[in-house]
């Protein structure tokens, strides 16, 4: 049982090169959160947003996508 869900969200239609450093950026600070209990983590990517990249997964560990 968790004690939140924090969804993250991710809409990268804008016609240009795509950058993941905002997501780098907010799960790094998810992770720093001092948390006892446990917390799920949830990103939502656009439809055909392609594929995130092991490392930004990699920086909140069990975030499902």
């Amino acid at each position: 049982m968790y004690i939140a869900s924090v969804l993250v969200t991710s809409d990268y239609y804008t016609g240009g090169e795509r950058s993941w450093e905002d997501e780098r950026r907010c799960f790094r600070a998810l992770a720093r959160q001092d948390i006892a209990e446990p917390v799920e983590y949830i990103f939502c990517e656009r439809e055909g947003g392609g594929e995130v990249p092991a490392d930004v997964l990699a920086l909140l560990p069990g975030v499902r996508v």
